[in-house]
């Protein structure tokens, strides 16, 4: 195939949902609220929480899904009420590839375990199998994962 046909496929068979955004953090390494800002670094893999809310940074819970867009209106805490979540699809995440487990943070890390393409939160005690299957690498910040 001549490499002027490869095509990205991010957005490719997309289902998008609207969700709850988190107002506050739920408890010590299981969330927090997007942000806009947060978005814009592709930092955009969330998890389900309770009745339809998301959130990121969690070292405890499954991949959701990617928030692609957040509402203009508020919470009371400042925080955006709604998302745009990529719940089935391709989507852009922030993240970081290889063997090795790299360490939490609250920024939503995520590596690919052996060529198996699974996508995974990785806390030191215990690995968090989630959903998902890494199809592109832009560098070791930027994925392509199929929800």
């Amino acid at each position: 195939m001549p490499l002027s046909r490869i095509v990205n496929n991010i957005g490719v068979g997309n289902i998008e949902c609207t969700m709850r955004n988190l107002t506050t953090t739920v408890a010590a390494g299981s969330a927090t609220p997007f942000t806009q800002a947060i978005v814009d670094l592709y930092r955009r893999a969330c998890s389900l929480f309770g009745n339809n809310f998301v959130g990121q940074g969690t070292t405890t819970f499954n991949a959701f899904g990617a928030v692609v867009a957040v509402s203009e209106d508020v919470t009371a805490k400042g925080f955006p009420d709604r998302l745009t979540v990529v719940c089935s699809g391709f989507a852009e995440i922030q993240g970081t590839t290889g063997d090795a487990a790299p360490a939490v943070n609250a920024a939503d890390i995520f590596m690919q375990r052996a060529g198996f393409g699974i996508v995974e939160q990785t806390p030191a005690a215990a690995h968090v199998p989630a959903r998902g299957i890494i199809t592109e690498v832009f560098d070791t910040d930027r994925l392509v994962v199929l929800f």
